[in-house]
């Protein structure tokens, strides 16, 4: 699971695929960031995504079904970080 359980500030994107296919998610940040990975806003994950540290690139791959929103949750790994909203995100679908 991702939930660092810090309580720390996130930001949510909604990207819906447009083809059945491989997304590719990354982002780049100043902070050590999670990306959660939903199908519901506030529902089930079904990916987690954390190269552990700051200034690192979080990234990864999973399925994604035409049609279908998905929800990135960028969440801060520690409380008190003020930066959440500083970060570069891409999605991208390749078939």
């Amino acid at each position: 699971s991702c939930d660092s359980g810090s309580g720390g500030k996130d930001r949510v994107y909604a990207f819906t695929a447009d083809t059945d296919g491989i997304l590719e998610l990354s982002l780049s940040s100043s902070f050590d960031a999670v990306l959660s990975v939903r199908t519901v806003c506030e529902g089930t994950q079904i990916a987690c995504l954390d190269s552990g540290g700051a200034s690192a690139v979080e990234g990864g791959q999973i399925w994604a079904t035409a049609g279908t929103t998905y929800f990135v949750h960028v969440d801060a790994f520690i409380a008190d970080d003020k930066t959440v909203g500083s970060e570069h995100v891409a999605f991208r679908v390749s078939e």
